[in-house]
């Protein structure tokens, strides 16, 4: 039978649970107990606190006390007797390096020091050398016995004798004896102990930086090219500084290229005879003038009038297309608006009202797809093939045009499983969330507590009795298997 179960945590008495005739409620309340046994016999404390006591036959050796308040047992060894021992004294020797020693009587004590000697300090704990006698008494001798090149004194204080290093001999690696600047360049010394420099010396049109040395071409350009282009002449002209202009009334004939595609608005008709790029253009209604080298020609009556239809087998136009009229219909099965080279398509940019598709019909959109306004669809139902769905809002609502509290939630197809779909949702009836499974794909009700838990399952609710009351309920909506209870108090049930 599910009850209301308490978790134990931190900080709970044992004398909550309903078992507290099996648990120990105070120490002073039980019968005295056998802390250890000697030989079989039991060694007893008689009360919470004792002290238990070893000793010999001639007075007291090892207490053990227990300190309930410090939760600690403290080891204590006492006086021994020396009559309760073998031996009564013991002689100590000084050994070599040693001094002090005798006999010593049981609980006495002696003192044994090692003798220190030259160089020798003694401490507490441990023998060291004196190095700060030792080695300069050492050294000093060492020291001042060499001699040559090199010279050290007493207080290891090292010369090298002047002149005393060879370069070649006694030094290895290369080494400079000389510098001389040949062409290009200034500076140099040549000594022992000198820092030759050298340096490339700039001339004109010539930049001598840090790391490279290289063409100043602010200079050298206009110098080369004043010289040069100031030396053509003919049909072109140029001048110092670079400018270039044809001569007037150079250009004949024979210089232009007979596939030059020169338009027809740049070329000045001084006489006839030159065919130029013709228009054709309609002044009115039916009416059509073609204009040939500027000139307009007689206007050519179509016999079309407004009310005409004019059919054409097709028809090309390389400008804009107005219509003025209402509709534009076709007899074909398949009217194709915009052909496949077409990269953008702008339509009905006004800020009017438009109307795709028939009620009985369908529209389909191939390829992506940006509402930039509100999408609404007054359809009954909404199908998204998608492999994923992103929503940007943080909240979903469900069931947004309800206008009394109903089922909703969310249910996951399970295609030809025999157990049909199973939902995840919100229980109007008791007010809850829960879990059911064999539902169909047209179900809007959910009922968490078909088939005794088999089919349906409420989530776990957790509440407190600071809204429900200080009396945990056995009945209703929360005395349900998982259901969690927390009391002000810190106390945590479960319904199980």
């Amino acid at each position: 039978m599910a009850t209301w179960k308490k978790v134990a945590v931190s900080g709970s008495d044992i004398s909550q649970f309903n078992n507290d005739a099996g648990y120990l409620t105070s120490v002073t309340a039980q019968n005295t107990f056998a802390t250890m046994s000697i030989n079989g016999v039991n060694v007893i404390a008689d009360s919470a606190i004792d002290t238990l006591t070893f000793a010999s036959s001639s007075g007291a050796g090892l207490n053990i006390t227990g300190d309930a308040g410090a939760d600690s047992i403290t080891f204590a060894l006492t006086s021994i007797p020396n009559s309760s021992l073998a031996n009564s004294a013991v002689t100590v020797t000084a050994g070599a390096g040693l001094t002090d020693g005798g006999s010593v009587s049981l609980g006495g004590s002696t003192t044994l020091n090692v003798g220190a000697g030259t160089h020798i300090t003694v401490n507490a704990n441990d023998i060291a050398v004196n190095t700060t006698t030792l080695t300069p008494a050492i050294s000093g001798s060492i020291f001042t016995q060499v001699s040559g090149d090199i010279t050290i004194t007493a207080q290891g204080v090292a010369s090298i004798g002047a002149n005393a290093v060879a370069l070649g001999t006694d030094t290895t690696g290369d080494y400079v004896a000389s510098i001389t600047s040949g062409n290009g360049l200034t500076g140099g010394t040549s000594g022992e102990g000198s820092t030759p420099t050298l340096a490339v010396g700039a001339g004109t049109h010539i930049t001598v930086n840090p790391d490279d040395v290289a063409v100043n071409t602010t200079t050298l350009i206009p110098a080369i090219s004043g010289s040069i282009l100031d030396h053509i002449a003919g049909d072109v002209n140029v001048d110092v500084n670079g400018v270039s202009s044809i001569g007037s009334g150079v250009i004949v004939d024979a210089d232009v290229n007979a596939s030059a595609a020169i338009a027809a608005s740049k070329i000045n008709f001084a006489s006839t005879g030159i065919v130029s790029g013709s228009s054709l253009s309609s002044p009115s209604q039916g009416s059509a003038v073609l204009t040939t080298n500027g000139v307009a020609g007689s206007t050519i009556d179509l016999g079309l009038q407004t009310g005409d239809s004019p059919q054409f087998v097709d028809l090309t136009l390389t400008g804009d297309a107005a219509v003025n009229g209402g509709d534009i219909t076709t007899t074909a099965a398949t009217f194709n608006l915009v052909n496949s080279n077409a990269t953008t398509v702008n339509f009905a940019g006004a800020a009017t009202t438009l109307n795709m598709g028939n009620a009985s019909g369908t529209t389909t959109i191939a390829g992506n797809a940006i509402v930039q306004g509100d999408f609404t669809v007054n359809g009954t139902t909404t199908y998204i093939n998608t492999q994923d769905l992103y929503v940007e809002d943080k909240f979903i609502v469900l069931a947004s045009g309800s206008a009394t509290a109903g089922d909703g939630g969310i249910m996951i197809d399970r295609g030809s499983d025999s157990d049909g779909n199973i939902a995840y949702g919100y229980d109007s009836v008791t007010d809850r969330w829960g879990f059911q499974n064999g539902m169909a794909d047209t179900s809007n009700i959910l009922d968490p507590t078909s088939g005794a838990g088999v089919n349906g399952a409420f989530a776990a609710y957790v509440f407190t009795e600071a809204g429900h009351g200080s009396t945990k309920p056995v009945t209703g909506e929360f005395a349900v298997q998982g259901a969690m209870y927390t009391s002000n108090a810190g106390d945590i049930w479960i319904y199980a």
